[in-house]
């Protein structure tokens, strides 16, 4: 639909622009990667948390733990999330 008003056309390239900057910037899915390693008695253990953009890197990531730490969780935020991620540990298991 094409508004034939000087405003309304301004009005409209502005929210194009904004639409496609919006699009531009949105952020990408973040996962959250928790690995553990016990501790010599065996008793207690260390906590790591690595944040990564990608599957890939995720399994990268794994691929390099040694044999005392293992994955605790992966958990995936989606575009802009900050809360409520969703647990994907079991895509990531060996």
């Amino acid at each position: 639909m094409r508004i034939d008003f000087l405003s309304g056309d301004i009005f409209c390239s502005v929210n194009l622009i904004r639409i496609f900057v919006y699009n531009q910037t949105k952020q990408p899915m973040t996962y959250s990667v928790e690995v553990r390693e016990s501790t010599r008695g065996g008793d207690d253990y260390t906590e790591d948390h690595q944040e990564f953009g990608t599957p890939e890197e995720v399994r990268a990531f794994i691929k390099g733990l040694s044999e005392d730490e293992h994955v605790h969780s992966v958990l995936r935020y989606n575009d802009g999330q900050t809360s409520n991620p969703k647990d994907v540990t079991r895509e990531f298991r060996k």
